[in-house]
């Protein structure tokens, strides 16, 4: 079995404290080690004690901005580097490339788009394609996150990108109750303030296209979501 320090290792530098908890918390189940800053300063104590993989930074912060700690590490280092922001302008990403960002990303965005892009750049950083993530089985299902393929008893599934980011967090998860906030907030984006029915919607044609598979995901009336875990009868 692998251990933390095997895994790739990603700083995320956001103050806003319920976000950065919340990219750490599915970053850390689909298989990252994540270290947390809260402002420009600790983010660069932190990057000059340890050694990351990749930072995650968002553009207002105290202290120090984004911009100005990526150009601090770019001084010292080359890991790749994406931010993470509210500020959607074109003249703020350009400013955000010149000082030496890999991707820029505004909020609200999905969380597994961020995962892959964060993927994709460590192994572009180490001149190698990405590796396969590992398959995730799961009584009759079998998710692929690397070539994010479905199957259900051997048979493959074709789900839409929402259903199928809402399957891979009910399975992170399998056994334990999802909110539907937090679903919300991870597949729809954080501060997502749209028609919350429309994860009742996706969650049904979800059950639907799983066939067999579809009653594994459960109702918890009134608070989420549950995968049930492979103990279930």
């Amino acid at each position: 079995m692998g251990h933390a320090d095997q895994r790739d290792r990603i700083l995320i530098a956001e103050d806003n404290h319920e976000f950065n908890d919340l990219m750490r918390e599915f970053l850390e189940a689909d298989g990252f080690s994540v270290t947390q800053a809260f402002d420009g300063d600790m983010a660069l104590e932190l990057l000059a004690e340890n050694r990351f993989d990749l930072a995650l930074l968002d553009v207002m912060m105290p202290h120090r901005d984004g911009f100005d700690v990526c150009r601090d590490i770019r001084a010292v280092s080359n890991i790749p580097i994406i931010f993470i922001t509210a500020r959607s302008e074109d003249e703020d990403k350009l400013i955000g490339y010149r000082a030496g960002a890999d991707d820029y990303m505004t909020k609200p965005f999905s969380l597994t788009v961020l995962a892959a892009k964060a993927r994709a750049l460590i192994a572009r950083a180490r001149g190698t394609s990405p590796g396969s993530s590992a398959i995730i089985r799961h009584l009759s299902l079998q998710v692929d996150p690397h070539a994010r393929t479905v199957s259900v008893a051997d048979e493959p599934v074709l789900l839409r990108p929402k259903e199928y980011e809402i399957l891979l967090i009910l399975l992170q998860n399998a056994g334990r109750i999802v909110s539907r906030d937090r679903l919300l907030s991870l597949v729809w984006g954080y501060d997502y303030d749209g028609d919350d029915r429309v994860l009742d919607r996706q969650i049904q044609t979800l059950r639907d296209h799983l066939k067999s598979a579809g009653p594994l995901i459960s109702t918890v009336y009134g608070v989420g979501y549950r995968m049930e875990p492979e103990q279930a009868t």
